[in-house]
């Protein structure tokens, strides 16, 4: 099999497991949400940030090395056994260090976030905080050897496994704590399949090599990855914590976020690592233009879907989240409008695949400069406008800040890989979706099974709208027909001739 048909298959199950997983963890919060009520719903926001901030520092940013540095070597068998020897040497140091802190430090972040709750629950996460930082890093492993089908059906039936249980513990009056109990457990036996099988690169002779760049991008990765904490939610979540807003308020926030994030990885989590991993390659193989193709059809795929999705949640969000989450979480719709409308904007200049560029040529020291400058314009605004606006001031800063970011990596990648912005294709793109929003909207939908029928309505129209205006071009019709013959058929009716 050639790379391109492998690196096809790997995206193609890396998108499956990807998306089923954000579908999962969606479905994983409405059960949530209903089950806990709108204050212990905030209350587990609450806890999932500081989860999240402490499997940064247990992961240490070596599961970005691994994509990186693991793909580079991946014809010697010695090298990779040295690299995931010292690897989990030094993961184990560090998970235990973070585990006893953590345990230590449970009161003082709960009084910090004037939430009492979070005091016997932080002890807890701990044990979870260990398996699901091995989890990370195994699947990095996994990631960077597209083996990606394995990852669908282990996070698949992990996922899926949570839910059950969560619902069913919740069903039965059941507490939070007995939620994050069942989720350690079932992240334990994860981490054992993971191990088993990952454990025949470990028993190959390792052979001596300088570990240093390896574990000084994984370093800078790590650095990169706590300032993305600063742009992203859960350092909101943080705040809004810290200036007292109400739990419910702080699970609307949630809610919006995770429902704009979830919709953008339906669109590009199937490039998640693998991207990086191939980009790598091609750096290695001095076909830097290579590169830039690669991120040119990345970025058009993401918009050609992303444009269309985001603008009808954008119109329909209140009717969307009355029907998922109920009426009680009806004030996130005006939340998901605001932060879904900045994040197309970032979807629109290349979003992750940007960083993937800049990480694969040895530019991730611009990533990181980039983002440590966006992350001090977030904490910026978060302080000036949590205290006026609350959530809203929240989703602003967090959405003006990624936009930021986004943009000002797209323009350093132009410079550094000659690309070229497809803006007669988002044009084209763009126009098809606000003629079959106007037309679907000739049916106001009112419920659930209204809107379905206005999808219904506004994808055919969509679909009329790309036949007529053609915004895709005949290489990409070649390229995708190399690949699957029907797909390349099809997508030749929406080409220019």
């Amino acid at each position: 099999m050639n790379f391109t048909n492998k690196f096809s298959i790997a995206v193609i199950w890396n998108y499956l497991n990807k998306t089923t997983g954000y579908l999962l963890d969606f479905i994983l919060s409405v059960v949530l949400a209903r089950g806990l009520g709108e204050y212990y719903y905030g209350v587990y926001t609450e806890l999932w940030n500081f989860v999240f901030l402490f499997s940064l520092f247990s992961s240490a940013g070596i599961d970005t090395a691994i994509t990186v540095f693991l793909p580079k070597v991946a014809e010697n068998a010695h090298h990779i056994s040295c690299y995931l020897r010292m690897t989990f040497k030094f993961f184990g140091v560090v998970v235990l260090v973070i585990m006893l802190l953590l345990m230590l430090t449970g009161g003082y972040l709960s009084r910090t976030v004037h939430s009492p709750e979070l005091s016997a629950l932080l002890k807890i996460v701990a044990f979870y905080i260990a398996f699901y930082s091995f989890i990370l890093i195994a699947q990095a492993i996994l990631l960077s050897f597209y083996e990606t089908r394995f990852l669908f059906w282990v996070n698949t039936i992990l996922k899926s496994s949570v839910i059950l249980c969560s619902y069913l513990i919740l069903k039965n009056g059941g507490s939070l704590e007995y939620v994050i109990w069942s989720m350690i457990g079932i992240n334990m036996i994860t981490a054992g399949i993971y191990l088993f099988r990952i454990y025949p690169l470990f028993r190959v002779k390792p052979e001596v090599q300088s570990l240093s760049p390896f574990f000084k991008f994984g370093f800078i990765a790590w650095i990169t990855s706590f300032i993305n904490y600063l742009l992203g939610r859960y350092f909101d979540i943080f705040l809004l914590g810290v200036f007292s807003i109400p739990k419910a308020n702080i699970g609307y926030y949630n809610i919006a976020f995770s429902l704009t994030l979830a919709m953008a990885a339906i669109i590009t989590s199937g490039f998640s690592g693998i991207t990086t991993a191939a980009f790598a390659q091609f750096e290695h193989q001095n076909k830097r233009q290579v590169i830039a193709e690669g991120w040119l059809k990345v970025t058009k795929l993401c918009i050609f879907i992303s444009i269309p999705l985001f603008l009808f949640v954008i119109l329909n969000s209140r009717i969307l989240i009355s029907a998922v989450y109920g009426e009680a979480y009806v004030q996130s719709a005006n939340l998901l409008q605001l932060f879904a409308f900045l994040y197309l904007i970032s979807l629109g200049l290349g979003s992750g695949t940007n960083s993937a560029l800049l990480y694969s040529i040895n530019k991730e020291k611009i990533v990181l400069k980039i983002r440590a400058v966006c992350g001090l314009v977030n904490v910026l605004l978060d302080i000036i406008l949590i205290p006026i606006w609350g959530v809203k001031g929240a989703i602003l800063a967090s959405g003006s800040a990624i936009v930021l970011t986004i943009g000002a990596e797209f323009l350093f990648s132009r410079k550094n890989a000659n690309l070229k912005f497809p803006a007669r294709f988002v044009f084209k793109i763009s126009l098809a979706a606000v003629i079959s929003l106007v037309v679907s909207r000739l049916l106001p939908a009112q419920g659930l099974l209204e809107l379905l029928v206005t999808l219904v309505i506004y994808i055919i129209f969509f679909i009329l709208c790309l036949f007529l205006l053609k915004p895709f071009v005949k290489d990409e019709v070649i390229s995708l027909s190399n690949l699957d013959v029907r797909a390349g058929r099809l997508l030749n009716f929406f080409s220019e001739e």
